[in-house]
């Protein structure tokens, strides 16, 4: 489910647009839904980061959600652009509909240098984001 089809649609108070995807901007996460058949690669990363920098104050701690509508792929070499923001990253978590994507994801996340967390569906993985805030 596209985050633009859920319940939270209403709370998005910002969104961004590249060739590649979209980023939705929450009050303490970032959603991302990039296109079918993508590789993410260090520019992309690059890319996306500056966008996300440039929304969060750079005080502000956030959740990155990964919303995996899509077929698409993480270069290992992106993640050391994550880096950059790890102090800042509460979490990642990445949801996947299907069980390819869901081991695609877990293998991704070894290179990530950040915690990681796994939902099936949009609306838990924007719950989680609002109930660690408040825990």
């Amino acid at each position: 489910m596209k985050v633009l089809e859920s319940q939270f649609r209403n709370q998005i108070v910002a969104h961004t647009s590249f060739e590649f995807g979209n980023l939705y901007f929450f009050k303490n996460c970032v959603v991302s839904e990039i296109n079918e058949g993508f590789i993410i690669d260090k520019e992309e990363a690059l890319e996306l980061g500056q966008e996300i920098l440039k929304y969060f104050d750079e005080k502000i701690q956030f959740y990155v959600i990964t919303n995996r509508i899509h077929s698409y792929s993480i270069m290992p070499s992106a993640q050391r652009f994550i880096s950059q923001f790890n102090k800042r990253i509460l979490a990642v978590h990445f949801v996947t509909y299907d069980p390819l994507a869901m081991r695609t994801a877990r293998f991704e996340s070894i290179f990530s240098p950040v915690k990681i967390m796994h939902f099936t569906d949009i609306h838990h993985a924007i719950l989680a984001t609002k109930q660690r805030l408040v825990s």
